[in-house]
């Protein structure tokens, strides 16, 4: 049997490549086979932690009878805003309501939106993925690499801290002054919920935007990546996110947005028509145009 390595699956691993191409087998039988039956490469043993590269032929001694079947494109039915796209870059509008990676419920997620919107761009080991995520109840960016080589790229960039992330949020109180925030923070697995105070330090940048009332408006930098890392702030600083159900006040609509990407020269942003409606007629203030000024809508 002889694999040739596409471009989608450019610089894995070997077992990593394997195990996408033969979804049918566990991953010990994979090991074991990698054991018994080495791949080879020019003749040439491969180990298992040996990458591969586009163009590489791979020469398998394993049984025809395998499964071999590439798995089955999840396809899902809905809209998707795409605001802007690069080559090897997507970035997608999420509204509230929508998880952005899908679990064990079954439910709709925006990446599988995503990839049944691009179904033509996945391949039997590539599946469009995003960079970062954002909980449920938030709306906004999201990064997504179109290529497996744009996706090593930009987790790459991502862990440097040169993807940045900007985020507006209506939060009970009054705040005057800019402040950047570093407290440590754990997540308690059994409560979904996140615990101030211990665990890994984060840091946050708040810069107060205009207040009116008992309320304020915020925009936020995450300078470090944790779980409901902005929405634990605010609670713990005494400042909860208006409508958030779980660090809030509760509420059926959770004020907090993604509105702004910065990556490798890119600025990206937009805010949603409702979101841009509330701060007029909370703080009688208009955002900034989005941009790009339009995005694409595609229906699935």
């Amino acid at each position: 049997m002889k694999l040739t390595i596409d471009q989608s699956a450019h610089d894995q691993r070997l077992d990593r490549y394997l195990r996408k191409r033969f979804p049918g087998i566990s991953r010990n039988e994979i090991f074991r086979l990698l054991r018994t039956r080495p791949v080879r490469r020019e003749g040439k043993k491969l180990k298992i932690s040996d990458r591969v590269y586009a163009g590489d032929v791979l020469e398998l001694n394993w049984p025809e009878t395998l499964d071999t079947a590439a798995p089955a494109k999840q396809l899902v039915s809905g809209e998707l805003q795409v605001i802007a796209r690069g080559e090897d870059w997507l970035v997608v509008y999420k509204p509230v309501g929508l998880k952005t990676i899908p679990d064990r419920s079954g439910e709709k997620s925006l990446s599988l939106l995503v990839q049944s919107v691009f179904a033509d761009e996945q391949t039997d080991t590539f599946r469009m993925s995003p960079i970062s995520r954002l909980d449920r109840n938030t709306s906004g960016l999201v990064l997504f690499g179109r290529t497996y080589s744009g996706l090593q790229n930009y987790n790459r960039l991502m862990r440097l801290g040169q993807v940045h992330k900007y985020y507006l949020a209506i939060v009970f109180g009054t705040i005057e002054e800019a402040r950047t925030w570093q407290v440590p923070m754990k997540k308690d697995r059994t409560r979904n919920q996140v615990v101030v105070g211990q665990g890994h330090m984060t840091t946050t940048r708040i810069d107060p935007i205009v207040s009116s009332g008992d309320k304020t408006l915020i925009e936020i930098e995450l300078i470090t990546g944790h779980a409901h890392q902005i929405r634990a702030l605010m609670q713990h600083i005494g400042h909860p996110i208006v409508g958030d159900p779980k660090y809030g006040r509760g509420g059926s609509h959770q004020w907090l947005c993604a509105h702004r990407l910065e990556f490798e020269h890119q600025t990206i942003h937009y805010l949603s028509p409702d979101f841009r409606q509330r701060l007029l007629e909370e703080f009688n203030y208009v955002p900034s145009p989005n941009h790009p000024d339009t995005g694409q809508q595609f229906s699935v």
